[in-house]
């Protein structure tokens, strides 16, 4: 990838695509940005090795293989602005490499011929199980899984702000009221809040973490895509998930 095209990414998931996959940027940047990448968006392909039939151990392995073949094959080398959004390009560049994997490949990445990378397949079977269940194809786990994933992170994030407030224990005091499995009630026993207060809170959480998931989806989308669009497709395939 020229240095041109490394400047036409924004600071979004797709600058991980982008330095995780040049040759020109130096191999530590290359290894984070992967393990950021792997850290956010395996559980969707994972979901999707499995619903397509495989095992437990061989959808970690498919996952593992081509997180690596990021860095060791230049998968992403001419990821731009053609490949669209990332959800849609992650899972069609996974398609391309589950049709092209080989056993010979998988048995040298079980004995280490190839580098692995961290992801744990029970986590996999914990947050994949139910969806994969629920749904009729491995592309609507997948995209259901990558809506969970999106809206994971942005609680990871409005739960870090918490804490740099060191206020900690109001999110957790919160948070349940956020899914609706709480009561206003409980909460302000344990803030030692009036129940108007813990409303007025609750309220101002739901607001910074639509701002939040905004945000968040913004980052997988190249300039000029629709965030609007996506927020509706993404919160779509939560639903099929529940009917």
């Amino acid at each position: 990838m020229t240095p041109s095209k490394t400047s036409s990414f924004h600071a979004t998931r797709w600058t991980l695509v982008a330095q995780a996959g040049s040759e020109t940027t130096d191999e530590e940047t290359r290894r984070e940005a992967l393990g950021q990448l792997c850290q956010i968006y395996w559980t969707p392909l994972y979901v999707f090795a499995r619903r397509q039939g495989q095992k437990p151990e061989d959808a970690e392995d498919s996952v593992q293989s081509f997180m690596a073949a990021i860095l060791e094959q230049g998968v992403f080398d001419r990821a731009d602005s053609e490949k669209g959004r990332l959800r849609s390009y992650l899972i069609a560049a996974f398609r391309r490499f589950l049709a092209s994997q080989h056993r010979a490949h998988m048995a040298a990445k079980r004995s280490g011929g190839y580098q692995k990378v961290s992801i744990h397949a029970e986590d996999g079977e914990r947050s994949g199980r139910w969806q994969v269940a629920a749904l009729e194809t491995p592309e609507q786990a997948y995209h259901h899984r990558w809506a969970c994933a999106l809206l994971e992170q942005s609680m990871e994030r409005l739960r870090g702000e918490y804490a740099e407030r060191d206020q900690s224990a109001v999110f957790e005091a919160l948070c349940p009221l956020l899914t609706g499995n709480g009561e206003t009630a409980a909460a302000a026993a344990t803030l030692k809040m009036r129940e108007g207060t813990v409303r007025v809170a609750v309220s101002r959480m739901k607001r910074r973490l639509g701002l939040i998931v905004k945000e968040e989806v913004r980052a997988t989308l190249l300039p000029g895509e629709d965030l609007e669009d996506e927020l509706a497709e993404l919160m779509g395939a939560l639903g099929e998930a529940r009917g």
